[in-house]
């Protein structure tokens, strides 16, 4: 039973891993240009926080898609019209996509991930040979 359990847990690991390397390995490799629609300072509530409120339009194979951000990081107000500068109204810009679904896309490369999802599919094999090697041990 608990053999099946390792296995169980290092083929889980294993596919999670390769699956989270591909997805991340297709967002890097296929780019457009898109070009912001809005670019919004917002009050969080009633608190003092702020967020940016992003859209922004691009094509893909002469498609038309629209995407948001909505960045949630911990602004004062300057902060917030700072980074709101960054993308005016209008300005064109280079964003990602993924190849097999174009309606996901982000403003900034995917970073890194790489390094954590090899981890993560070497704990499976890991795991799966140390269940084969404790087999051969019986």
């Amino acid at each position: 039973m608990n053999l099946l359990i390792g296995f169980a847990i290092g083929i889980t690991l294993l596919l999670v891993g390769l699956g989270n390397l591909n997805y991340t390995w297709r967002r890097r490799r296929m780019k457009t240009i898109g070009t912001i629609v809005s670019s919004q300072v917002e009050r969080v509530g009633e608190s003092e926080l702020y967020k940016l409120d992003l859209k922004y339009a691009y094509r893909v194979n002469g498609r038309p898609f629209e995407g948001s951000v909505i960045d949630m990081r911990v602004l004062n107000p300057h902060g917030a019209e700072k980074l709101a500068v960054s993308y005016p109204q209008g300005k064109n810009f280079e964003l990602f996509y993924d190849s097999k679904n174009p309606e996901s896309s982000s403003l900034e490369q995917a970073k890194g991930g790489y390094l954590g999802d090899v981890g993560i599919a070497a704990g499976g094999l890991l795991v799966i040979a140390v269940m084969i090697f404790l087999e051969v041990e019986d």
